[in-house]
């Protein structure tokens, strides 16, 4: 069963990352905390444009509309980035990226209202699923009893 443990491969190197990031921006003034983890992630392109341009001669050949969008599309990359940094820094990874999750029930969501897509019974039940799991991870038993959702995490 090699597929077995290629499949368990991929969660397990995202569960290191998110370890990673969080050691990364808590580590205070060893790493530089988010800013750092920030820079670093952005100067990666740095190295990898050249490697496309050896590749590819064209590929600065994009018209000056699809430039903006691509601007754009990393600036909201870096966006959620640091909202995803911010929010480990200050609470657990667990209660975290769970609801990091859901970011594909926002894609279903948004091509539903805005492209008119159809989604499938499967599609809207894995989505509540994840909802509700995010939901509960994120609720904290008080010591009286009471249960109360961090709101810090979502």
């Amino acid at each position: 069963m090699p597929w077995l443990n290629a499949a368990l491969l991929a969660p397990a190197l995202s569960a290191f990352g998110n370890y990673l990031d969080k050691y990364l921006v808590s580590g205070g003034e060893r790493t530089g905390g988010v800013g750092s983890v920030i820079l670093f992630s952005c100067a990666f392109s740095v190295l990898v444009l050249p490697v496309s341009f050896f590749l590819s001669t064209n590929v600065l050949a994009v018209p000056m509309a699809e430039r903006l969008l691509l601007m754009l599309n990393g600036g909201l990359t870096v966006g959620a980035l640091l909202a995803y940094l911010y929010s480990i820094e200050h609470s657990d990874v667990i209660s975290v990226v769970p609801t990091l999750q859901t970011i594909p029930v926002f894609g279903f969501a948004l091509g539903y209202l805005i492209l008119g897509e159809t989604l499938s019974g499967p599609q809207i039940i894995g989505s509540l699923v994840i909802i509700i799991g995010a939901v509960l991870l994120s609720m904290e038993i008080q010591t009286n009893g009471r249960m109360r959702i961090r709101r810090r995490d979502l």
